[in-house]
């Protein structure tokens, strides 16, 4: 589920009544559930999510799903309310908070498994607002060699006609290659992803991937610097 702006508006414009209370239970807001993770007298952190994503408040200083959802962050002093993160339907993250501190574990696709595995925890000081990460994901190690024949493989295969058994291959096995040797240089891993986003020589589920290992670098380069 993804929230309209509509619903977002509303919620934006009722989120202050709706966070006064620390409620045990979801209350319906936001176009989804809102669940109160964090209050005091200065700021309270509330997750809006779908009516399916169940959020345990006794749980919260353990992993949970953050599964199509969006964490806010509520200033009461100046009255503002601003999104801190959106918990995509595509891109797994889990959250916990302990004491005055929320963590987001993000999640990273494995190649060639496609399966989800945790690539770094982000931590938040809901005080103080300072953020630092820390990559756990145990990426493989690539040489700039390595990258520069992935990168010629991709374009090699660009220019081909297409080809169902390699086709696949060749293309997300150098996304992913980029993906890990981000660890060593995020900036021109980046400078090269973008590259091929900018021109949309992809489309489809391609496209998508490609827009998902972005993400990913990102990330890694927020860790990074």
């Amino acid at each position: 589920m993804k929230i309209p702006k509509i619903a977002v508006i509303f919620f934006v414009s009722h989120f202050a009544n709706a966070l006064q209370v620390l409620a045990s239970e979801p209350v319906t807001e936001c176009g989804g559930y809102n669940t109160v993770l964090y209050s005091n007298n200065d700021v309270a952190l509330s997750i809006c999510h779908a009516p399916y994503t169940k959020i345990d408040r006794s749980l919260l200083g353990q992993w949970q799903d953050c599964d199509d959802a969006m964490i806010y962050l509520r200033d009461k002093i100046h009255g503002t309310t601003k999104e801190y993160a959106d918990c995509s339907p595509t891109t797994r993250k889990q959250f916990m908070v302990r004491g005055n501190t929320l963590r987001l574990r993000h999640y990273y696709t494995e190649y060639p498994g496609f399966e989800d595995k945790p690539l770094l925890v982000e931590t938040f000081d809901i005080h103080t607002k300072k953020k630092k990460y820390e990559i756990v994901a145990k990426l493989i190690t690539y040489n700039k060699k390595d990258i520069e024949n992935a990168v010629a493989e991709i374009d090699t295969t660009i220019e081909k006609p297409f080809d169902g058994s390699t086709y696949f291959k060749s293309i997300y096995g150098g996304f992913f290659k980029l993906r890990d040797y981000a660890i060593s240089d995020p900036d021109f891993v980046l400078s090269v992803l973008n590259k091929y986003k900018k021109k949309g020589v992809f489309d489809g589920e391609v496209a998508e991937t490609l827009s998902n290992v972005i993400d990913e670098v990102e990330l890694i380069a927020k860790a990074s610097r």
